[in-house]
């Protein structure tokens, strides 16, 4: 059944706030007297409106199950039934499911053993409330457990029921058990034939799982759905919830086996609560769904829940998912629940509840919209094809606050759709639910309802029941034909027992909080009128007498011929009092209208004239129409179109009377005076057209618009005979055809435009023709206005050269103010009527003075000088001009080609090829103060110093001369040109100014070029020219000490290899013929010498190379640090004392722009320029 039955009534716990809670002790007797017991609170008038309002059905029988009244029921002690489900079989039996609890009793029916535990039960009644049986679980002797059946469906093989359990629980000799002290779910099957249970099945986990819906199959295995938590185990499989409670459908065989499960859910808790079966046995589940289910089967997205949407998914016998479609809640965090299914007309029907708003969605689209009650919440039912298409949805309506909810659908056997579900709101009186235009008043609090729609939605009828407190139906189903029974729980959440209403029955019962359980059959009575549906002549029309007047099967008020005369009462006009005769016999009803002539209709052929005044009255006389001014002038009853010859009877045969029928003065006679035409009209009221051209007399606010109103006859109005269409005939009677005001024979246009009158603002020159659209010579002047410059202007005169010289359209003599066009006034024009086509500008008419330049001017700029001995025809006007006809700014002073006016060094010509702004002047471009003709460096930074050839001292010296300027140069001190060329063997970098031959390669102090031994050992002594001890010839025979095997030969010798004499080698001695004590002695000096020369000549030498490759290292990084201020002032100060010296300083030169260089003892560059006194420090 519907899993959310526990959140319902964990709902109305908290609902229930009425101050007037009294013991209700069991009634007996009229309905009026235990409305009036139950309810002390209210008046009689009150009762009498839930008495009158309430009803909707006729019970046929209800039976309960409730607490024993022997038994002690109260605070501790619970005695209570919960019916949960009901349904019907072929047979038309009914069967109940649920559970109950204590020492109970069922009407006229079973008292199961007394249990402290709650234990699930199924039974049987036949169609009449007689009890057949009754079946409950069992416990072992050391189990503590609970049972509670939530649905049954009818399989094959008998009945299933499923639910939750807890502990150890049988059915018959097939036990299920939890784990823990959680609940599980389980299905169990009982054979009815059998009388015994065939299986019972359970799935679950150490959390709460339920079985909230199942729907048995054709080929004996059972759908089952519901909820679970935590890791669960569906036979072999587990499955874990993705955050809270998630969903599962599940198929268990015949034998009881899990075929196979389908679990799904998100973070939130999720629920499915009910599942059906269509004729192919695809299954149908409902549910809800917090936010998004991302592991939706077969990768279905629904839109995310906000919080809960309800949803359907259509699945195949296999488990497959093949469709789902979701119902979302309301856009202000809103929710919507589906909680009940079922199957029939080819449908599937989904009940539930929503607040706000419900859309019904087919993917991203919204099929089907509900609009709720403002802050309630309402109950729906929806229908949707097997295909996943909404239909339709219709919903329940209530009052703010509201609650309404539906908890089962069942489908009837005409297709009616019964709906159970329970209302409630915050009224302390009673409570109030509509369906469609029925209105359910019932008891305050929490009520149940059964309520039916059509095949289309729509609401048909509508009934409650429940008592002083909290009642609820929670499952419908179809008894046969127009017979409904529901089952569900009433007196909830009371103290003491009370009296409920089921119709117009009440039951009382002993329960204590928990409440009892109830069947209710009933038979509808869809129009409220106390006669049940199927003894009811008119079971939708409220008809208490039940009135036949025909005696058929159907009710006067809803047969459509409730006479038998074979007529729709919709067109009879007769409704008795005549029965049974037929109507559509013509003789004995000729205008059809359902009134037999003989004895019921005064008005036999139905003009409205009644028989005894009708002139036309015979069979063959006009039938079905009505007499009236506009068919029947006279009212003789004679239609006027085909029976009467003269309808206004003014003697004139309707054939020729214009006015046959014309609303004033019917008594007169035609004549020349009063019907100028002759048409049976009377010029003076009838006839709108006298003379019958066309053209009415008058308009309707009484104006003239026939000009010849009794003119002409024979004739009609045209545009072609009366082109103004005044009435008056354009040939012999209209003397201005075109009503312009200008009379034809001087009219231009007299066959032209219409609805004007020539004035002087519309017709210049009066010709007839309208200028705005005829004319295309306003003033009549000869010129076509497109070429005339005054259309509208003079009239009476025609343009030719000698009134108009430029032939614009305008006289010369009154309208012309320029009368040879060259845009010069003729008051300033010394050539007035001269030259036209031209237009004075300053290139043909210098002197504006109106005369062409080339061909009608002897002086073009108007200084006293005729053109042809002007040495300057353009001087402006009023300048003073020399002797040639040249003003001042005309002149060119310096002769540089660039006039005074336009000369910015007007006594100074700009030298030739360097003005290239021609102003006259010679260009200084970089603005260093030495024009580019003698500048050297065209592009010197502004502000920079620069030198006698325009060179800046900062960015663009070049003091190496390696064509690098000193800004860029990676090596300020490179070797001179001559040197590099000297040296081709090493590279040159371009880019940066560095030369390989300046290197020390071999570290030994000496640069490249100046390096005699390339390879020396710097870690050794070095001697002049950058040779090490061993690198030197000392004996100056070609060997290298380090290779010579006799070092001091004599100078001249002829040496081998190894640098040794041929009497070197033969004597073994040198040539110097030094004796061997001379040797041994000199061997003695030197080696106590050598020691001590060669040290401090080490030291000397490697001080001097540390210095010498320091600076040059710091060159090649441009890393040398100023001299300490002091120190570097006063060598300068020294060098300004002593500059004789400096020719002799190799770190003094002297650049070719006359520029002082000297670089001092920590490698820094100073410079001082010929206009400087003293030293600056190159940065």
């Amino acid at each position: 059944m519907q899993a959310r039955r526990h959140l319902v009534i964990s709902i109305l716990l908290m609902l229930i706030l009425a101050p007037w809670v009294a013991s209700c002790n069991q009634v007996n007797g009229d309905s009026d007297s235990e409305m009036a017991v139950a309810f002390p609170e209210l008046n009689d008038a009150q009762v009498e409106t839930l008495m009158e309002a309430s009803p909707r059905g006729v019970t046929s029988w209800i039976k309960q199950g409730t607490a024993n009244p022997s038994a002690n029921n109260g605070p501790g002690v619970y005695n209570s039934v919960w019916i949960s489900d009901v349904i019907n079989t072929t047979n038309n039996a009914v069967i109940i499911t649920g559970s109950y609890r204590g020492d109970v009793i069922f009407d006229s029916g079973p008292s199961p053993t007394d249990r402290d535990e709650r234990t699930a039960f199924v039974a049987q009644l036949d169609q009449y409330g007689g009890w057949s049986w009754f079946k409950t679980s069992a416990l072992p002797s050391d189990s503590d457990g609970h049972a509670h059946s939530e649905e049954a469906t009818i399989g094959p093989a008998g009945v299933w029921i499923c639910g939750w359990f807890t502990d150890t629980v049988s059915f018959g000799s097939h036990t299920v058990t939890t784990a823990v002290e959680y609940t599980d779910a389980f299905v169990a099957l009982y054979n009815i034939s059998q009388g015994t249970w065939d299986l019972a099945t359970s799935w679950g986990g150490p959390v709460d799982d339920h079985a909230n819906g199942c729907a048995a199959t054709g080929e004996g295995s059972v759908y089952v759905v519901g909820s679970f938590q935590g890791a669960s185990y569906f036979g072999p499989n587990s499955y874990t919830s993705e955050g809270g409670s998630d969903m599962y459908i599940l198929q268990v065989d015949s034998m009881g086996g899990i075929a196979w499960t389908e679990a799904w859910g998100g973070d939130y808790d999720d629920n499915a609560t009910g599942v059906v079966i269509d004729s192919i046995e695809n299954a149908y589940v409902v549910g809800y769904y917090n936010d998004n289910v991302l592991d939706w089967p077969s990768n279905h997205i629904l839109t995310a829940g906000r919080p809960y949407n309800g949803f359907v998914s259509k699945v195949n016998p296999y488990g497959d998912f093949l469709w789902s479609r979701d119902i979302a809640g309301g856009v202000n965090g809103q929710s919507a629940f589906a909680l009940a299914v079922t199957y029939g007309n080819g449908d599937v029907y989904v009940g539930g509840e929503f607040s706000g708003s419900a859309d019904f969605r087919e993917g991203s689209s919204v099929a089907v919209s509900l609009l709720g009650n403002t802050s309630a919440t309402n109950a729906y039912v929806a229908a949707i094809d097997t295909t996943g298409s909404w239909v339709w949805a219709s919903r329940s309506a209530g009052s703010p606050q509201s609650v309404q909810s539906v908890t089962d659908l069942a489908v009837g056997p005409m297709g009616t759709i019964a709906v159970s579900g329970i209302f409630y709101d915050a009224n302390q009186f009673w409570t109030n639910v509509s369906f469609g235009s029925i209105d359910l008043i019932r008891n305050p609090a929490a009520e149940g309802f059964v309520a039916g729609l059509d095949r289309f939605g729509n609401w048909m009828w509508a009934d409650g029941m429940g008592g002083e407190f909290d009642d609820i139906t929670l499952g419908v189903a179809w008894l046969g034909l127009g017979k409904v029974i529901t089952a569900g729980r009433h007196c909830i959440n009371l103290e003491f027992g009370c009296a409920s209403s089921f119709g117009s029955t009440n039951k009382s019962t002993y329960s204590y909080m928990e409440g009892a359980g109830f069947v209710w059959a009933f038979e509808v009575d869809t129009d409220f009128d106390g006669v049940p549906d199927l003894d009811d002549n008119c079971p939708l029309v409220n008809n208490t007498n039940q009135a036949n007047m025909d005696n058929d099967q159907f009710g006067d008020l809803c047969d459509d011929d409730a006479d038998a005369d074979g007529l729709d009462d919709y067109y009879d006009n007769c409704i008795g009092p005549a029965v049974n005769w037929i109507q559509s016999t013509w003789a004995l009803d000729r205008d059809g209208d359902g009134c037999r002539d003989a004895d019921e209709d005064d008005d036999d052929d139905g003009d409205g004239i009644l028989d005894s005044l009708d002139s036309c009255n015979e069979a063959e006389a006009r039938h079905n129409w009505t007499s009236s001014l506009a068919n029947d002038y006279d009212s003789d009853g004679c239609h006027d179109n085909d029976e009467d010859m003269d309808d206004d009877s003014d003697s004139i045969p309707d054939e020729l009377d214009l006015c046959p029928r014309y609303p004033y003065n019917r008594s007169w006679t035609s004549g020349v005076s009063n019907d100028h035409d002759g048409d049976g009209c009377d010029n003076n009221d009838d006839d709108v057209d006298d003379d019958n051209d066309g053209i009415n007399d008058i308009d309707t606010n009484g104006d003239m618009l026939d000009k010849c109103p009794r003119g002409n006859l024979n004739w009609i109005s045209t545009a072609i005979n009366d082109q103004d269409g005044d009435g008056c005939q354009d040939s012999n009677e209209d003397l201005d055809d075109d009503d312009d005001g200008v009379l034809d024979f001087t009219d231009m246009c007299n066959a032209g435009a219409l609805n004007w009158q020539s004035l002087s603002e519309t017709d210049n020159d009066g010709d007839g023709c309208r200028d705005f659209d005829e004319d295309d010579d306003d003033d009549g002047d000869g010129l076509l206005d497109d070429n005339d410059d005054c259309p509208a202007g003079d009239v009476g005169w025609t343009s030719t050269s000698s009134t108009d010289v430029d032939g614009d359209g305008c006289r010369d003599a009154g309208e012309d103010l320029d009368d040879d066009g060259d845009k010069v006034p003729d008051n300033g024009d010394s050539c007035p009527n001269g030259k036209t086509g031209w237009e004075s500008n300053s290139g043909n008419d210098a002197d504006d003075d109106g005369c062409h330049d080339e061909e009608e001017d002897l002086d073009d700029d108007n200084d006293g000088f005729n053109d042809n001995s002007d040495s300057c025809p353009g001087t402006p006007a009023f300048a003073p001009v020399d002797n040639n006809g040249c003003s001042d700014d005309q002149a060119d002073s310096d002769g540089d080609g660039v006039i005074n006016s336009l000369d910015s060094c007007v006594d100074v010509p700009a030298t030739s090829g360097f003005d290239l702004n021609f102003d006259g002047c010679t260009d200084d471009i970089d603005n260093d103060g030495l024009t580019d003709d003698i500048d050297a460096c065209l592009g010197t930074p502004v502000g920079e110093q620069i030198d006698s050839n325009g060179c800046g001292y900062l960015t663009q010296q070049d003091l190496d001369g390696d064509g690098v300027v000193d800004t860029n140069d990676g090596c300020p001190g490179t070797s001179n040109q001559s040197i590099r060329d000297a040296h081709p063997e090493y590279d040159f970098d371009s880019q940066f100014g560095c030369w390989m031959g300046d290197e020390d390669s071999d570290g030994d102090g000496y640069q490249n070029w100046l390096d005699i031994c390339p390879g020396s050992d710097s870690t050794q002594i070095i001697f002049e020219g950058g040779c090490t001890l061993d690198q030197q010839d000392e004996d100056g025979d070609g060997i290298a000490n380090g290779d010579d095997a006799c070092q001091y030969t004599s100078s001249g010798a002829v040496v081998d290899d190894a640098g040794c004499s041929r009497q070197q080698r033969t004597q073994g001695q040198d040539e110097g013929g030094l004796s061997v004590v001379g040797i041994i002695g000199i061997v003695s000096l030197i080696a106590i010498m050598v020691p001590v020369i060669a040290a401090l000549t080490v030291m000397k030498i490697r001080k001097k190379q540390a210095n010498q490759l320091e600076a040059r290292l710091s060159v090649k990084r441009g890393e040398m640090p100023a001299p300490a201020t002091e120190v570097a002032e006063q060598v300068i100060s020294e060098a300004d004392n002593n500059d004789s010296n400096l020719d002799d300083d190799p770190n003094y030169k002297v650049d070719e722009n006359g520029v002082e260089w000297w670089m001092d003892d920590d490698q820094k560059w100073w410079y001082r320029t010929p206009e400087m006194d003293d030293w600056a420090e190159h940065q």
